[in-house]
């Protein structure tokens, strides 16, 4: 039986008091030297999966610190194999020996089926149904664009010290930013509003904590 399967990072905060001091290319490192050789294993046997990303600084949130989570819908057996991928993996000791991360955690959905956390959303059911296949295809392109973004140019090995990762992944997260930025509204949004007829949404600010943030 398939359900969801949640792979948690905890990543480092240099100084909780400037947002300016999170790593968020960090996630990008570990979608590119994590997620990419599990999903290469067993993409037959993961039908759907996603990628997240979230900074909540209230130590009361469910999730409080800065978090990277990899989504898997699979069996328990296929689970397991990635979390002793994962735990054994040279990726997450070079993470925690570069003070990088700072947990890593596994929790399964208590909720069954394909809905999975979108199952106590406010959302009607075919919404919570389908919307796995929206951030699969989402995460899927990030993939996709980290890989071309690096083109020919060769990653430093995960021995590699802590300067030289960042020289190669900060640079590359930044390349994926300022595209967003730039070609977002066209390439993402635009797209999006023409599959729904360009009708207007309603828009909630505290659904939208980047914006926040930048407020």
């Amino acid at each position: 039986m398939k359900n969801w399967w949640y792979f948690y990072f905890g990543l480092v905060v240099p100084d909780k008091r400037s947002l300016a001091s999170l790593r968020w290319w960090v996630g990008t490192l570990i979608l590119d030297v994590l997620v990419r050789p599990i999903l290469d294993r067993y993409r037959s046997d993961i039908p759907f999966w996603r990628v997240h990303a979230h900074y909540h600084p209230n130590e009361h949130e469910e999730w409080p610190g800065h978090w990277f989570r990899f989504a898997a819908y699979t069996t328990e057996a296929i689970a397991d194999d990635i979390t002793k991928e994962i735990e054994r993996s040279m990726a997450l000791r070079m993470l925690r020996d570069h003070g990088l991360v700072e947990d890593y955690r596994r929790q399964r959905e208590p909720e069954s089926g394909i809905e999975g956390s979108c199952a106590k959303a406010p959302w009607p059911p075919e919404l919570k149904t389908a919307w796995p296949h929206y951030m699969m295809g989402a995460s899927m392109m990030l993939l996709d664009l980290v890989e071309r973004l690096k083109g020919q140019t060769t990653a430093p090995n995960l021995s590699a010290d802590l300067k030289e990762l960042e020289g190669f992944y900060k640079p590359l997260h930044d390349q994926m930013i300022a595209i967003w930025g730039k070609y977002g509204s066209r390439a993402f949004l635009h797209h999006l509003s023409v599959l729904f007829a360009y009708e207007p949404i309603v828009v909630k600010l505290r659904e939208l904590p980047t914006l926040i943030m930048r407020l």
